[in-house]
């Protein structure tokens, strides 16, 4: 699985003075903390000078970011909800860290229904934000009730904090971890971080090419997961009660402009985790039976390039298949397919920028995948045998650790 690469976003957003009855951050329970927004991007809303701007109504405030491909592929959910809910007294606001500039260009691609604003480094803080997407819950009191992946975040979820009820599955976000760079509860910096311990009661998944974070899964998932940009991951003598093991893992890595960070945080989660767990995890080149992703004639139109970057979205069942790129490479077509078909798909195109494109299919065979290629895009797949990275993971035999 390769990461997405991406735009950035922001807008300035000043911290209010603290009152007297408003924590500094985010504690569940208790009034949120004040944030202001002296200029949103879109919307209904033009600024928020605090939340008395909103008294009597709830907000479901979305963290974010353009370089996180779990946001992109959530918009369409979040956008689904804040239409169904326009005329309740619920506001919708989707704050990103990355500058204005970006993140017009990005609207200028995808639609968010929201108010969306950028630069929102304060209130990362305050609500104590180390990994995205996140939404943030406060009730029509200006309570804070609380966090939940928006992935998770229904219809139900919405009518219990219009209510005032408890909301089912929200948490207060952990402050225990800091980014690379971002002072710790300690005071301390951290420019690398890697950490494994007991699994939470919820689970959650995010990542970016400089971070990773998956709690209550298990190994062999957050493994395939995290080394998702080799192509395959493979486990020798390890035991099935520690690939089924529930854990929490947390891995960053500071930014360093010009190099490959997604290789530097994998390489991280694989140091890491061999150090943690009985097993050794390492990059390794094999030859397998791949397929080459490749021009098949004359591209067809459904195969349009474009400038715009970023725009893609995913889905999957037991059946059949989607990918709707408005502005993605080929080889994150390649990508994608590779999960479809479960076998190393690579790009071979010699096709450069960004594309507009949509493949579906109604199953996941070679077949299937081959006829909508050279019917839609005029690419094709082609079966070779190729030295490919994958992960090996290997059991230590009598080295159980416990956590």
């Amino acid at each position: 699985m390769k990461r997405t690469s991406a735009l950035l976003l922001a807008l300035a957003l000043a911290a209010c003075g603290k009152s007297s009855d408003k924590p500094a951050t985010a504690k569940k329970g208790l009034p949120a903390p004040e944030i202001k927004i002296e200029k949103m991007l879109k919307g209904d809303l033009k600024e928020l000078k605090g939340w008395e701007d909103l008294k009597g109504k709830a907000v479901v405030l979305e963290f974010w970011g353009t370089t996180c491909h779990p946001c992109i592929t959530n918009i369409p959910h979040m956008n689904e909800l804040t239409e169904k809910f326009k005329d309740k007294p619920v506001v919708f606001i989707q704050v990103s860290k990355e500058s204005e500039e970006k993140v017009k260009e990005f609207l200028a691609d995808h639609d968010m229904k929201a108010n969306v604003a950028a630069g929102a480094v304060d209130a990362f803080k305050k609500f104590k934000i180390f990994g995205i997407p996140h939404a943030a819950l406060i009730d029509k009191k200006g309570v804070f009730q609380g966090g939940l992946h928006p992935g998770r975040l229904k219809e139900e979820t919405i009518e219990a904090l219009l209510a005032g009820k408890e909301i089912s599955g929200a948490e207060e976000q952990e402050d225990e971890e800091a980014k690379p760079g971002e002072a710790s509860a300690a005071g301390e910096k951290s420019l690398a971080f890697f950490s494994v311990a007991s699994a939470g009661a919820k689970p959650k998944l995010s990542y970016g090419d400089t971070e990773f974070q998956a709690d209550a899964m298990t190994l062999d998932y957050i493994i395939e997961t995290a080394m998702g940009a080799v192509h395959g991951v493979e486990f020798v003598d390890v035991p099935e009660d520690v690939k089924n093991r529930k854990l929490k893992v947390t891995a960053r890595v500071a930014r360093v402009e010009g190099a490959d960070n997604e290789r530097r945080l994998m390489e991280l989660f694989a140091s890491g985790m061999s150090g943690a767990l009985p097993v050794n995890i390492r990059i390794a080149r094999k030859e397998k039976k791949v397929w080459l992703l490749k021009r098949n004639g004359a591209l067809k139109p459904g195969l349009a390039k474009t400038e715009n970057f970023g725009g893609r979205s995913m889905s999957k069942d037991g059946k059949g298949a989607t990918m709707d790129a408005s502005g993605a490479e080929l080889g994150d077509l390649a990508n994608e397919l590779e999960d479809w078909l479960g076998a190393p798909v690579l790009d071979e195109t010699g096709l450069t920028g960004n594309y507009k494109y949509r493949v579906e299919v109604k199953e996941l065979t070679a077949k299937a995948v081959n006829a909508e290629l050279a019917d839609k895009l005029g690419l094709k797949l082609v079966e070779a045998r190729r030295e490919v990275e994958i992960a090996e993971v290997r059991g230590i035999k009598n080295g159980a650790k416990k956590l």
